[in-house]
């Protein structure tokens, strides 16, 4: 099961060739989003794509960035930074999320690899 990070989404929805690559990796298997990735998707995108997002919201699985999504992020964001490194908030809301909920991460955002533990396929 994949967890798409704003990223993957922007590519997959713009049809660039890391959206195919994507797409092709991920066949037909369910998506999911964070609740914080369709925030930052109904901001990002100007008000005539709101169509597409929309429709591509009802193509998946949205998470709640619930209790266990925070404790995990918490502790992820203490290891890291007690080894000097200090992600974006928002990416380790996310990272946290995925582990918790044990889903396999896809993202086009580098920043990503500093977290180890994180499934993460990066394209």
């Amino acid at each position: 099961m994949y967890f798409l990070d704003t990223s993957a989404v922007i590519e997959l929805l713009s049809g660039t060739s890391k959206g195919q690559a994507i797409k092709d990796l991920l066949g037909e298997d369910i998506l999911f989003l964070s609740s914080l990735v369709v925030h930052e998707l109904l901001i990002g995108f100007s008000e005539k794509d709101q169509v597409l997002i929309e429709q591509f919201l009802q193509e998946v699985h949205v998470v709640p960035f619930d209790e266990g999504s925070t404790r995990k992020s918490s502790s992820l964001e203490r290891n890291l930074r007690k080894k000097g490194l200090t992600p974006g908030k928002v990416d380790i809301l996310l990272a946290g999320s995925c582990l918790f909920h044990g889903f396999h991460f896809i993202s086009c955002d580098k920043s990503f690899q500093q977290i180890k533990e994180l499934p993460l396929s990066l394209f």
